[in-house]
Formats: C-alpha cells, sequence, structure tokens
C-alpha cells in the first residue's frame, strides 16, 4: 500500500485530515467498492479530458458518468476528448494505472466538481495504487476543492433491464466511433461492468442492419457525449 507522493505532500500542505483505508487489490471502481465495502457513489471517479489548450480533471461519483458536451459547455471548451491512457500516465507518474486520485490539483491539473459528489456525507479518493483509499469527510473534501470550478455534468447510466446480461444492444446513433479496439459510445457502462460486449446494429453500409461486435471495451473510454 503506497500513497502517491504528490497527493501526500499535497495533503499535508492544506493540513487535510483523512483516514487511510487499505483494501485487496482491486482493479476498477466498482471493485473497489465491493471489496472496501464503501458505497460506490461515494467514491470520487476521475475522468481526464484534454483539448489544445490542455487536460482537465472532471470528477464525479463512481455510480454517474460524464456528460462529455455539457462538460464542454461549462468549461467553454468546445473541442474536448478523452485523454487516452498513455497521455494520463505521463501526467501521473507516481499512480499506478488506473488508480488516479480525484484530486488534480496535486498535480497543478484543472479541475472541476461535479456538485453531485459534493452532496455526500463522505468522500472517498483513491490513494495512487488499487490498494487503499482516502476518506474525507464532507467539509474537508469541500476545502481541498473549494478553488475547484463546480457544477453539474454528470447523469446516472442507462439501468439495463436485465442488470446481468453482459450484452448490449445499441443504435447507429449511440456508437460514436468504433476502430482499432475502442468504443467510445454515449452510454457509460463502467459502474456495471468491468468490460462489456456491446453489439452496435446498423454499422457499415447504411440501410443495413448488420451487427459490429466489440469484447472487451475498456471502461476508461466509456464517456457520455451529450
Amino acid at each position: 500500500m503506497t500513497i502517491s507522493s504528490l497527493l501526500a505532500s499535497y495533503l499535508e500542505q492544506q493540513g487535510a485530515r483523512f483516514d487511510v483505508c487499505a483494501h485487496p487489490h482491486s482493479r476498477t471502481s466498482v471493485q473497489t467498492a465491493r471489496v472496501a465495502h464503501v458505497p460506490l457513489h461515494q467514491i470520487a471517479k476521475p475522468v481526464i479530458v484534454e483539448d489544445d489548450a490542455g487536460c482537465v480533471m472532471a470528477i464525479v461519483p463512481a455510480d454517474r458518468m460524464v456528460k462529455l458536451g455539457q462538460l464542454a459547455r461549462l468549461l467553454e471548451r468546445k473541442h474536448l476528448h478523452l485523454a487516452d491512457e498513455d497521455r494520463i500516465a505521463e501526467l501521473f507518474t507516481d499512480c499506478d494505472r488506473g488508480a488516479v486520485p480525484g484530486l488534480g490539483m496535486a498535480w497543478g491539473i484543472e479541475t472541476v466538481v461535479d456538485n453531485e459528489l459534493e452532496a455526500s456525507e463522505v468522500v472517498y479518493i483513491e490513494g495512487g495504487d488499487h490498494e487503499c483509499l482516502l476518506r474525507l469527510s464532507h467539509d474537508q473534501f469541500h476545502a481541498l476543492v473549494r478553488s475547484a470550478r463546480h457544477g453539474r455534468f454528470s447523469v446516472v447510466p442507462v439501468h439495463l433491464e436485465h442488470p446481468s446480461r453482459r450484452e448490449i444492444e445499441l443504435t447507429p446513433l449511440s456508437a460514436a466511433s468504433i476502430g482499432g479496439g475502442t468504443a467510445l459510445i454515449e452510454t457509460c457502462l463502467e459502474p456495471l461492468f468491468e468490460h462489456v460486449l456491446l453489439v452496435v446494429q446498423g454499422l457499415g453500409t447504411p440501410g443495413t442492419h448488420k451487427a459490429a461486435r466489440v469484447i472487451h471495451v475498456d471502461h476508461r473510454f466509456l464517456c457520455g457525449a451529450h
């Protein structure tokens, strides 16, 4: 269990009070909530977006998804898109991949916080290593992010009629792009599954209904686009 060095320094400089909650190794927010026995909505999930002006960390509850269009309008940056995994690794060199803490200020990264997260009595953030969470009171979290911009840019993912299924059907309008093994779609399924099988109808020749299958879509690339 190792807390990110930059995060630890930042919290010390801010005089922050927090509890360290160790848990078995986990790979996703859903796994972390399960093995750490904490509510998913109390975990701060950072989503890194960027444009030509630089990167932004958008922090939302882990049971919600970023609506990229709403975020772009809030920040008045209409060309925002998701940063890829290699870019994120370059920014957070003292963190394991996929374990970025939800406090971008510690790395000098512009940060915006969704109002839904501020409604939580307790907020948990990743420590940087997939094996610990930092537990912050509402007041402490609010004090740490008071300089960040706040707004509403998240939404609860679509509820599935049969949540045990791993096969989801999407219309052509739901698919932003498919290529290189990655699907960027408007429905964020990360809070529901670690990996999903997408069946996207109508891709290819207009007027056809041939299905394209994309297997094991990386949850980090699933984000709302409205």
